[in-house]
């Protein structure tokens, strides 16, 4: 709604104009490894992208880009040990009296669905927490607030955990309290089957799509440092193209 009541106010102009819309929290739920959060944000991000592509449609004096100023976090899907499926027969003589078990547990699409199904972030959810009196403020609560919110409960001892059970021994993640939603997404990514490599920025390369007249779209089509797409975006709007 934002980025949509920009464009109609900016376009007014007739010199032009340059807007940047930034998905913020994107970057957030990447430090805080909060998978359901990343998910509603990135699904925002790409009704926002959508927005843009269409309004620039058929217009020649319009560049989009989407990009990112860096990936947070390392995340990514990956199979696990957790939870293999249960060993089962297959027909035909070659497996006769034999059984067959996956050595991993490679997921379904029904994962997907218990990530989005998440109703608060996890700062939201900790901030829950926080907000109940002293005495009330226990693993057990904890648990109840965690999986009243989200499709992956978690034990009174795993919430113990996150209130304290360990500390940051890798230097990896946040500090003080807000280490407390780094553990819980260490508890639960084995069953939401996602892995992170830190709490904080990578230098993994990011996706930098350009959209507009191909004279102008066509200098992106390359690998290119933050610095020179930069510059680049610059001597385009310097001299008008």
């Amino acid at each position: 709604e934002m980025t949509q009541k920009a464009l109609h106010v900016l376009s007014r102009n007739p010199n032009g104009f340059f807007l940047v819309v930034e998905a913020g929290l994107i970057d957030w739920a990447g430090h805080d490894h909060d998978t359901g959060t990343l998910l509603h944000e990135m699904l925002k991000f790409d009704e926002t992208v959508a927005l843009v592509h269409e309004w620039a449609q058929g217009r020649k004096d319009t560049l989009v880009l989407v990009t990112a100023d860096h990936e947070t976090g390392g995340f990514g899907f990956s199979y696990s040990r957790f939870n293999r499926p249960a060993p089962r027969t297959l027909p035909g003589a070659a497996f006769r009296a034999e059984t067959f078990q996956p050595q991993r547990d490679f997921g379904n699409h029904r994962i997907l669905d218990a990530i989005y199904n998440q109703r608060l972030s996890y700062p939201e959810i900790m901030e829950r927490f926080d907000a109940l009196p002293e005495g009330e403020q226990t693993p057990k609560t904890l648990a109840e607030i965690i999986d009243a919110n989200t499709e992956f409960p978690i034990s009174e001892g795993e919430a113990a955990v996150v209130l304290g059970g360990e500390t940051d021994d890798t230097g990896f993640y946040g500090t003080g309290k807000e280490f407390r939603r780094n553990l819980l997404a260490r508890i639960v990514s084995k069953r939401q089957l996602t892995v992170w490599s830190t709490g904080s920025h990578t230098s993994t390369p990011v996706p930098l799509i350009a959209y507009g007249s191909s004279h102008v779209s066509s200098r992106y089509g390359k690998m290119m440092h933050t610095t020179e797409w930069g510059r680049e975006t610059i001597d385009i709007l310097s001299k008008g193209e």
